[in-house]
């Protein structure tokens, strides 16, 4: 236990005392990390005064370093020497290294923050900070935030580099000055480098390639392009900047490689626009855009064998006035391959459309077939065979086989079966298992089937039975809050009829008093103010009640022209009505059917229509043309 002791107090005697010490170094944070370990002290309790600071450049390759003086500094500045890849500049300190102490009149609270590459670097000051006025701040301040830079390893008194530094800190000593205080962060630029800027490489962008990635199936080699738009895009080659940093490390770019930049030639329907940057092609028209061998061109029109993976989608030109003719006609091919997407202003199809393949054209003919699982969108639309879902305005079906049809005027030659949904629906031979839905008119010039189904019904055809559901929730809304203020009206109608002789009286006695000259108490005012201010609360609901019955007999009356229109309907079939055909009438209000199913002896009426009996009796009643 004695020779343990023993060892202990050797041990003890051996430690070193740390004391401040002057000591030259050009790495301080190496020196102190030396010293903490030295005399197991933490970086974080020592600190340092900074004595006398050495500035050393070399200007040329085959130079030696100089001392800096007033005149080298010009010499840098002149010939922007920091540029120079050849030129250095080092530093070295003498520091008197000492123990940190607090001082209750400076306590510097911040952020110190930088740039990704150090060419900039700033401290953001705290309004937590303890910074008391005196003529000695801006000294203080500046020692202070030197401190910081050398630990961070930053040039330090080096005019070059610290373009801001002093008068940032000239800047904040006023405000203290003047204000006493700082009320948010403020910002000392302590070193600006210069910024390095990476070359440009020459590069086309071909922009009428891009798609929304979300829309990007497969490449596309079909591009539409709408007037105005970019085509391509040439950036111009641009050597980039060397530049140097805080540390006053050489920061070095790449060579910008030689690169040719490629020429277009192009007609009245592209103009160039071409600036220092870059040369930009844009289309002065709609169409499609063409380029081989260096020639750009626009095209209105565009003839391909077919639409497949090979092609692309062709996407985008729907609003461009430029037609796409598809030539493949062999039935036993689709000239739109399953799933390929096809829009255009004005489409021609020789052949057939594929399994999933998705139309979008104004206007559109199909010599062809169309896929039941195909889907097409046209304004004018012209369909040899139809088997798929198609939406349009002006409809021409050459055979209908099961597909789906809505459009406002529809024309089928020859239907077999199938869905049709229109305002107007002309069918020139039709067969069985149709459903046919129509707001105002369906027309068949021979029916040669049964089981069909002819539906009139506005809700269905102009998609207004949400809004119709809307309509008559608003009205049952506006019902309830009508009951309820007519409830709260009347109440209040008959308070004030209960109290208009007693008003009236009291208004002849006031008028009598101001006449005599004696004074009326305040409280008949009162009372003449209070109930004036009730009668104006009942007018203005009365007001209200007004206008909740206007507005219920605008809703009624949009519901009764949209249920009159059924009264106006026809349905119509020339070769008269076979058995087992259901008619049907969709009523509005009551949301009821009107169902009739047609007999043997229809076949000599023409036309349905429905008929109002009164008094909630509806019938649907046939007649010969």
């Amino acid at each position: 236990m004695g020779l343990f002791k023993m060892f202990k107090k050797e041990e003890k005697n051996n430690k070193l005392e740390f004391s401040p010490q002057v000591i030259k170094t050009d790495n301080v944070s190496q020196t102190l990390a030396e010293i903490s370990k030295t005399y197991n002290i933490p970086v974080s309790n020592l600190d340092f005064d900074i004595l006398t600071v050495e500035t050393f450049v070399k200007l040329e390759k085959e130079s030696d370093f100089v001392s800096i003086d007033e005149q080298t500094i010009e010499l840098i500045k002149e010939k922007n020497l920091l540029e120079n890849q050849f030129f250095e500049i080092k530093q070295s300190y003498e520091l008197k290294i000492r123990k940190f102490t607090f001082s209750d009149n400076f306590e510097l609270i911040g952020k110190l923050g930088a740039n990704k590459t150090l060419t900039e670097a700033f401290y953001d000051i705290s309004p937590a900070s303890i910074l008391n006025y005196s003529e000695m701040l801006e000294h203080i301040l500046i020692d202070e935030l030197e401190r910081k830079k050398i630990k961070s390893g930053m040039i330090i008194r080096f005019e070059p580099l610290e373009s801001n530094f002093l008068s940032d800190i000239k800047e904040l000593v006023t405000k203290i000055r003047v204000l006493g205080s700082i009320n948010e962060d403020f910002r000392i630029h302590l070193c600006k480098g210069i910024k390095a800027i990476p070359p440009v490489k020459m590069r086309v962008i071909e922009h009428y390639k891009n798609r929304e990635e979300e829309d990007i199936r497969f490449k596309e080699f079909i591009y539409p392009i709408h007037k105005d738009d970019l085509i391509l895009e040439i950036l111009k080659p641009k050597k980039g900047k060397n530049g140097r940093n805080c540390r006053g490390k050489f920061i070095k770019v790449d060579k910008l490689r030689d690169s040719e930049i490629p020429q277009f030639k192009i007609k009245d329907d592209i103009f160039k626009r071409e600036d220092e940057n870059t040369i930009k092609y844009i289309s002065n028209k709609n169409g499609y855009v063409y380029i081989k061998e260096g020639v750009i061109i626009i095209k209105d029109e565009l003839e391909v064998n077919q639409i497949s993976l090979r092609t692309g989608d062709v996407r985008g030109a729907e609003n461009s006035d430029v037609k796409l003719e598809i030539k493949e006609s062999n039935f036993l091919k689709e000239a739109i391959r399953d799933g390929m997407i096809v829009e255009t202003t004005e489409l021609a199809v020789k052949g057939n459309i594929g399994n999933g393949a998705k139309v979008k054209a104004k206007k559109l003919k199909i010599e062809g077939q169309t896929h039941r699982h195909s889907k097409i969108l046209s304004f004018d639309a012209d369909i040899n065979i139809h088997k798929g879902s198609l939406k349009g305005k002006n409809i021409l079906i050459h055979r209908l086989e099961g597909g789906v049809v809505e459009g406002d005027n529809i024309h089928i030659l020859q239907a077999i079966s199938g869905k049709v949904i229109g305002k107007k629906i002309k069918i020139d031979l039709m067969g069985s298992h149709l459903t046919l839905i129509s707001s105002e008119l369906i027309e068949i010039e021979t029916l040669k089937g049964s089981e069909n189904r002819f539906i009139i019904d506005e809700s269905l055809v102009t998609k207004k039975g949400g809004d119709i559901e809307k309509m008559e929730n608003r009205i049952k809304e506006l019902e309830i809050d009508f009951r309820k203020k007519k409830e709260i009206f009347n109440d209040n109608k008959a308070i004030v009829l209960r109290n208009k002789f007693t008003i009236n009286e009291l208004k002849m006695a006031i008028k009598e008093k101001q006449k005599l000259k004696i004074a009326v108490p305040p409280s008949w005012f009162q009372k003449l103010k209070k109930f004036n201010e009730f009668v104006k609360k009942t007018k203005l609901l009365e007001e209200k009640l007004k206008k909740i019955k206007e507005e219920i007999e605008i809703i009624k009356e949009k519901l009764n022209s949209m249920q009159h229109s059924l009264f106006l309907a026809k349905i119509i079939s020339k070769s008269g009505f076979g058995e087992f055909n259901r008619i049907e009438f969709h009523l509005i209000e009551p949301p009821i059917k009107i169902v009739y199913d047609t007999k043997s002896e229809d076949e000599y009426n023409n036309l349905f229509m429905l008929k109002d009996l009164g008094e909630m009796n509806y019938v649907i009643k046939g007649e010969k043309l």
